[in-house]
């Protein structure tokens, strides 16, 4: 049985993708999507918006192509596995979930702001 956590993440680009490259000489592409969410205040009964951060590595030969052609400020589109990961920083452990697009369901597609089409998925 094949089991796995599927995440799709909707939202704009933070900035730039990050891109470099590991000794072994695979490219991986780093975003941070930010998704708005209304909130109502109950206080002044009025509508709030609040940004979520989203990390997204895309790691897939052809999906690395496509996501070099983002620019800071896009519409984006990502689905992939979601995958927890950890560094240390100070002497403490610090744990996050990325969106990991490196397989053969992974999809990307994205809408820059000057463009006027969303590109294809895969």
């Amino acid at each position: 049985m094949f089991e796995q956590a599927i995440a799709c993440v909707e939202g704009y680009l933070g900035d730039n993708p990050e891109i470099r490259e590991t000794k072994n000489g695979k490219t991986i592409v780093s975003l941070s999507v930010g998704v708005n969410k209304s909130v109502k205040n109950s206080k002044t009964d009025q509508w709030d918006n609040k940004t979520q951060w989203y990390k997204v590595k895309v790691t897939k030969p052809s999906l690395v192509e496509k996501v070099k052609k983002c620019s800071k400020g896009a519409y984006v589109r990502a689905q992939g596995n979601l995958e927890q990961d950890s560094f240390e920083k100070d002497g403490n452990t610090v744990r996050y979930v990325e969106v990991v697009l490196s397989g053969d369901g992974a999809t990307f597609s994205f809408r820059n702001k000057a463009d006027s089409k969303e590109e294809s998925k895969n």
